[in-house]
């Protein structure tokens, strides 16, 4: 049935959606209603509401849309493929249909199956935020993660940060320096470090790493960044052996709707360590 239904929305990217809605396929292989009023009802079921829900169908466990299949249409049973595959976003163009299969095949491999779990540390919230720094809205992002406490608790922490007011600027001032001799005045030119921040850098050792996690911190110590909202939030998981995929949700009236899978990747470990970069860029 998997296969049938990945080359059902994947052969044919710039009909596939069309195709759904006109043989009554939709985004699933799950028995469809076909009464008008309960489109609604069904969309609210099929939907995939939180990241929480989502790891509950990724992991094959008693989940809402089990339930609800089982009660309204008395199906047996509903298999870990077509969960999974519940999971993607389907009117995405970018995924590719054999790329899909192989994850799937790691995924539900009948001897070593692979689950998430919450508390894992290899998997990232990246929170775009709206917040005022200097008087200016500005964009800020942090990668959060799940840490677990001594104590057996848990909690969100800031791993990360990237802001482009968090920068140190490079500065282009070529005489902007200490000169070789200035132990001789016992370092009296130090007061041009002070008063030049625009060339920092050019005070700094070569061996300098800008650190925007600290910076970051040091800013909100002292009140300087306040909190306007969240603008994008998503979801990126590197616990699958050679791959990450990433969450996002798509909020809209249909079945395939919620939090699911907008991107996928075959990655090996110097693949992964490179993209958890890029999620400190502005763009991904």
């Amino acid at each position: 049935m998997i296969k049938y239904f990945l080359n059902c929305f994947l052969q044919e990217r710039r009909y596939v959606y069309l195709f759904f809605i006109l043989s009554g396929c939709f985004s699933f292989p799950f028995p469809a209603s076909g009464q008008l009023y309960s489109g609604h009802e069904e969309n609210f079921a099929y939907k995939v509401k939180q990241i929480d829900e989502f790891l509950e169908r990724f992991n094959n466990e008693s989940t809402l849309i089990k339930d609800y299949i089982s009660d309204r249409y008395g199906y047996p049973e509903v298999s870990r493929e077509e969960l999974l595959i519940s999971l993607f976003d389907l009117k995405n163009p970018h995924l590719q249909k054999e790329e899909v299969e192989r994850f799937i095949k790691v995924v539900n491999d009948s001897l070593n199956p692979v689950t998430l779990n919450f508390f894992d540390e290899d998997w990232y919230a990246r929170v775009k935020c709206s917040v005022v720094y200097e008087e200016k809205v500005r964009d800020l992002i942090l990668l959060l993660q799940i840490q677990k406490e001594d104590n057996g608790a848990s909690k969100w922490v800031v791993n990360n940060v990237y802001a482009d007011f968090l920068n140190t600027p490079e500065g282009n001032n070529p005489n902007a320096f200490l000169n070789p001799v200035s132990h001789a005045t016992d370092f009296m030119g130090l007061n041009r470090a002070f008063e030049d921040p625009e060339n920092l850098k050019a005070y700094l050792s070569s061996a300098f790493r800008d650190d925007q996690l600290s910076k970051f911190a040091m800013e909100m110590q002292n009140n300087n960044i306040s909190f306007r909202q969240v603008e994008h939030l998503s979801y990126h998981f590197f616990q699958v052996e050679g791959w990450i995929f990433s969450v996002e949700n798509f909020r809209r009236q249909e079945k395939n709707s919620g939090w699911l899978i907008s991107r996928l990747i075959q990655a090996d470990s110097a693949g992964k360590e490179e993209f958890k970069q890029l999620l400190l860029k502005e763009k991904l």
